[in-house]
């Protein structure tokens, strides 16, 4: 078996602002959140497709998640294999996080994209999207 490299994304270092659907999710407000900047990443996530895209908050820095659900009928080492090459690319470069969440019998692949650079660096942003696309079509075309 495969050792994970990747980072362990869990439900508890994320705090969903809207979910998928756009619905404004977030319980108790705080004044330190962006709303106006969460709404603006919305509406830039709402022209992305192919994946589930949440604005979200991690570890205090708002941004954006994509991510794609398999059934644990996928292999978790292939997937770990395929996402690898997208996690030594850009983990940790310029605060992007890619990770793999497993959950009930499910695999998330997923990859958080700060705020700063869906707003400031539309080259990476494109770049990471583009890289995380072809990722997601390798685990669908071994299966």
């Amino acid at each position: 078996m495969n050792k994970n490299t990747m980072a362990d994304f869990s439900l508890d270092t994320l705090v969903y602002v809207y979910n998928c659907a756009g619905e404004f999710v977030l319980e108790n407000t705080s004044p330190l959140h962006d709303l106006e900047k969460a709404k603006e990443l919305l509406n830039i996530s709402e022209t992305l497709s192919g994946f589930e895209y949440s604005v979200v908050m991690r570890f205090g820095v708002m941004g954006i998640i994509a991510e794609q659900k398999f059934s644990d009928e996928y292999n978790r080492d292939k997937v770990i294999d395929i996402m690898g090459p997208l996690y030594s690319q850009f983990n940790g470069s310029h605060g992007v996080s890619v990770g793999l969440l497993e959950s009930e019998n499910e695999l998330w692949p997923q990859i958080f994209i700060p705020a700063d650079v869906v707003f400031n660096n539309p080259k990476l942003l494109n770049l990471i999207i583009e890289k995380y696309d072809s990722a997601m079509q390798n685990i669908e075309v071994i299966y």
